[in-house]
């Protein structure tokens, strides 16, 4: 049998999906804490739930996934706990892990125009960023990103852009990052490896 740490540790930091049973509804968020009986999510857009209210979650850890349902016992702003009510369910990994990201960022040049952006999440073939204006799907940018080991520089196509649903004004883009060199992919997976220690 697993240990709590056992359990817990691919997931912490990761991204999750929960849709609401009652009405289909997806909500999505960051893995604070988890074990058998609780999972402690940080919600990516402000909204307000209903306690009680039953959901389908599925965790993409770094090492495999997780699904079941949970109920939601209490809510303190964008902070839920949810009471496991059945096994969770593993399997192997169905894509790739997400890590919720703090405090970096970098710019991008697209057209000629050099745009900074925050941040938001990374995985080892592409990373979350939030920008002030809105690009196209499908541009391709040439993206400096600072980390702790360096500056990473790279290319990435814009797979979706959308607003931010915390930051008014702002849009959240999905980058599909191209192969790297050598020094750049060393940095890029250690900063992966980094947070995924987190």
């Amino acid at each position: 049998m697993e240990d709590s740490s056992d359990v817990r540790s691919p997931f912490i930091n990761t991204r999750c999906r929960l849709q609401r049973l009652k009405d289909a509804k997806f909500f999505a968020g960051w893995v604070k804490d988890f074990s058998p009986q609780e999972l402690l999510v940080l919600l990516s857009t402000k909204t307000a739930l209903a306690y009680g209210d039953m959901f389908s979650v599925e965790l993409h850890g770094t090492d495999r996934s997780a699904m079941f349902n949970a109920e939601l016992k209490s809510q303190n702003s964008d902070d839920i706990s949810l009471k496991i009510q059945e096994q969770v369910r593993y399997m192997p990994s169905r894509e790739r892990a997400r890590l919720r990201i703090e405090g970096l960022g970098g710019a991008f040049n697209y057209n000629g125009v050099d745009t900074p952006f925050s941040l938001n999440d990374v995985s080892l073939a592409g990373c979350g960023i939030v920008t002030p204006y809105s690009i196209p799907r499908g541009a391709k940018l040439n993206l400096h990103i600072d980390t702790d080991q360096g500056v990473v520089k790279c290319v990435g196509e814009v797979r979706y852009c959308k607003p931010d649903g915390n930051i008014e004004g702002a849009f959240r883009l999905g980058i599909l990052l191209e192969p790297m060199g050598r020094l750049e992919t060393a940095r890029w997976n250690n900063l992966f490896e980094f947070y995924s220690a987190a």
